[in-house]
């Protein structure tokens, strides 16, 4: 399992290279939003780096603005390097990290306290309502309603 475990980060980890390698090719301006092998890179990178573990939630991955040097400086054609900054949730704890897409590094992960809030939910965690269901004070309720001859 370990062996699966290592090749498998060692792929996600090639795989990230190779998506964001091709960024350059279509991306013509520092601040052109990230493309969406640029986002899936930097997850993947993440996961790779075992930074984020599988199974989380990636909330947020955005471009990091290069300076506004930088984006003055650029001419068309020239290189452009490419950052991303990750919120992330796992183990019930959000995370934040910046890649760098064009090295397929990070900084260390930052650990985001809860006195300063909690990460927005994902779509799918929205729609999936079904640990209420679960919840003993729900089905108390539920019960209740029924008792009363109200349909729940």
């Amino acid at each position: 399992m370990k062996r699966f475990a290592t090749m498998h980060s060692c792929l996600a980890g090639i795989l990230a290279l190779m998506a964001c390698a091709a960024s350059h090719a279509t991306i013509s301006h520092p601040l052109d939003p990230l493309e969406d092998f640029e986002i899936l890179g930097a997850a993947n990178i993440l996961l790779a780096g075992h930074a984020a573990k599988p199974g989380a939630i990636f909330q947020s991955i955005e471009l990091r603005e290069p300076s506004k040097s930088s984006v003055l400086a650029f001419h068309p054609g020239a290189s452009i390097p490419r950052a991303a900054q990750v919120f992330w949730r796992q183990d019930k704890k959000s995370y934040r990290s910046i890649v760098d897409l064009s090295h397929g590094t990070f900084t260390p992960p930052v650990l985001i306290p809860r006195s300063d809030g909690q990460l927005g939910l994902t779509i799918t965690e929205v729609s999936d309502f079904s640990f209420a269901f679960q919840d003993p004070r729900l089905l108390a309720a539920r019960a209740s309603v029924r008792e009363l001859g109200t349909p729940p």
